[in-house]
């Protein structure tokens, strides 16, 4: 994808799981966004956030999969771009990290 390759060993990341050194901030900035724009509140405002469904096969958002770039990103980076796969569609959804800013596009 626009001349970089992606995924690979290693270089596939989900909600909450351990990412490589070269991209740890990717992290703390990506998954407040996640769980924000992924979880519903309970109707009845108790309990815990409960993770939305996504996709013809109903798969639990906290289980897509973000594929890293797949060489290791320079100590710098001011960014990083994950690509995800949309199971409606089949198009991939590019999500840019912005690691100056803390925000994600």
């Amino acid at each position: 994808y626009g001349g970089v390759s992606f995924g690979g060993p290693g270089r596939v990341y989900r909600y909450e799981e351990d990412m490589p050194a070269d991209v740890a901030w990717v992290a703390e900035i990506l998954d407040p966004v996640l769980h924000g724009a992924l979880t519903v509140v309970p109707k009845n405002g108790r309990g815990p956030p409960k993770w939305k469904e996504v996709g013809r096969n109903g798969t639990p958002a906290v289980d897509l999969a973000y594929l890293l770039p797949a060489d290791p990103l320079p100590p710098d980076a001011c960014s990083c771009t994950l690509l995800s796969q949309d199971d409606n569609t089949g198009y991939w959804r590019e999500v840019r990290v912005w690691r100056g800013l803390h925000c994600v596009d």
